[in-house]
């Protein structure tokens, strides 16, 4: 993988290009996966469902609420991600 280019101050860079959806300006969202079949969501995406087995998958949006439980600034990490990044533990209203 190539080196990725550091983030200029207050410039939001996305980890990886589809765990985030709304582009254009707008909040950024989470993207996750529902089941089709059961209902359940899913964060990362899935492509089977881990409750009923079913293939029948669609990507959606996650909420843009949630209880937030802790995080950290990461400042160090390997080349792949651009630094300073955050990583949290959020509970999200879709059980994920």
């Amino acid at each position: 993988m190539g080196e990725a280019a550091a983030a200029s101050p207050g410039q939001v860079v996305p980890i990886h290009p589809e765990v985030f959806a709304g582009e254009g300006g707008g909040e950024p969202l989470l993207v996750g996966s529902r089941c089709q079949r059961c209902g359940a969501f899913f964060f990362p995406r899935r492509q089977v469902c881990a409750r009923c087995l079913s293939a029948e998958m669609e990507v959606v949006p996650l909420s843009g609420t949630g209880t937030l439980y802790t995080y950290t600034v990461v400042h160090q990490s390997t080349p792949e991600f651009p630094t300073p990044y955050i990583l949290a533990y959020v509970d999200l209203p879709e059980g994920v």
